[in-house]
């Protein structure tokens, strides 16, 4: 009865909390280093292009990347490209039936749909 009753007042308590993410603190170095999204011009990537903004590297099944600003893991891919051989600081990026184009931290690939 007390866990049921601990379940309702958390849940009343923190029904308005916004949700919270969680970043380590390896995560949160690379991010504090990025640049902000006035300098990076992010308006100026054109349709196809692709921006590697940091990469944090465990191993080849435990990593985090950031393109054109936004965070993927091996678990949270981009729909529309393939992400392969990620490296301290490179990656290959391809779509389904091209070859791959090796993706330098700060570098920009264009590829085409």
């Amino acid at each position: 009865m007390i866990g049921f009753l601990s379940k309702i007042w958390l849940s009343v308590v923190w029904a308005d909390t916004p949700p919270v993410a969680m970043v380590s603190e390896a995560e949160l170095k690379v991010l504090s280093n990025l640049p902000s999204k006035k300098e990076t011009g992010s308006s100026s990537l054109k349709r196809g292009e692709w921006r590697l903004d940091g990469i944090i590297f465990n191993s080849s099944t435990d990593w985090t990347i950031w393109l054109n600003g936004q965070r993927y893991t091996p678990q949270n891919l981009p729909e529309d490209i393939l992400i392969s051989n990620v490296t301290t600081s490179s990656l290959e990026i391809r779509r389904d039936g091209q070859s791959p184009k090796v993706l330098c931290l700060g570098q920009v690939v264009k590829i085409d749909a």
